[in-house]
């Protein structure tokens, strides 16, 4: 499973939508669609800040499995 893969699931466990996403995000709807799509590659920056949203580190994503 990828990293956004991983967040993506990581969001539906914590009953995120990605409106509350985009929220947290300062982005747009749309903008988070994409990334969790595939559509528009998300920069390490930006998934660092969706991991911390989560309450999560991207090292600590790839290093544990998700649980859902």
């Amino acid at each position: 499973m990828n990293t956004m893969a991983r967040l993506v699931a990581e969001r539906k466990c914590r009953g995120l939508t990605p409106h509350d996403m985009a929220a947290r995000l300062h982005v747009s709807q749309a903008c988070i669609c994409k990334w969790e799509n595939g559509q528009r590659q998300i920069t390490l920056r930006d998934a660092e800040a969706y991991a911390a949203v989560l309450g999560l580190s991207l090292a600590v994503l790839d290093r544990t499995r998700v649980t859902s």
